[in-house]
């Protein structure tokens, strides 16, 4: 009888402690799962609210006088864009493992944004006049094409966190999106991406 009740405490112990384990490894899963969802949120997050940033500054350039205070005021505020595009290109890069495709465009898109800083220090507006001209479309899909990377991704199975790259990786996805090689060409790159421009 004594044994008996053993047998019955000892099987009444071990499906607490496995209830335990299971539920503290789904609390710690779906804990890992927010941390990720909230990162991803406020990447994105933070990418809207500088091409919010970039849009402003592009038409008040376009309507204002082109007064020194003018141009000192949205030559800082352009700047203000390209260094917050610059700090997300470091978080996307460690956080992500990126296709030829994303860092193609997320280095056109880096020279799309560096347009504006560059037409505000020479004087001129921006001649994109029309929704159909080129480099208009290239940065509008080149920022929809960002957006979209920038979704919020999805735990793996049994709560495996999305692949990350190693540190080499991520040194060369950045090399690669803050190369000078999209300066000259990074409408045609937009287009490379399928993109009609």
């Amino acid at each position: 009888m004594v044994s008996q009740l053993l047998v019955v405490l000892l099987g009444v112990m071990m499906s607490i402690g496995a209830a335990w384990l299971i539920g503290n490894t789904l609390a710690a899963r779906l804990e890992r799962e927010k941390k990720l969802t909230e990162r991803d949120v406020n990447a994105l997050t933070t990418f809207q609210e500088l091409y919010g940033d970039f849009y402003s500054c592009w038409k008040q350039w376009g309507n204002l006088p082109k007064s020194s205070d003018n141009s000192e005021r949205l030559l800082s505020a352009a700047a203000a864009v390209e260094g917050k595009y610059e700090a997300l290109l470091v978080l996307v890069c460690s956080e992500r493992p990126l296709s030829e495709r994303d860092r193609l465009a997320l280095g056109a898109l880096r020279q799309g944004i560096q347009q504006l800083r560059d037409s505000i220090k020479v004087g001129e507006n921006l001649d994109w006049w029309s929704s159909e001209d080129r480099s208009y479309v290239a940065l509008k899909s080149l920022a929809g094409y960002v957006a979209v990377l920038l979704r919020p991704r999805a735990m793996g199975l049994a709560g495996t966190s999305p692949q990350r790259p190693t540190a080499a990786e991520a040194g060369a996805a950045l090399i690669t999106v803050t190369s000078n090689r999209f300066e000259e060409d990074w409408v045609n790159s937009a287009e490379a991406l399928g993109i009609q421009v």
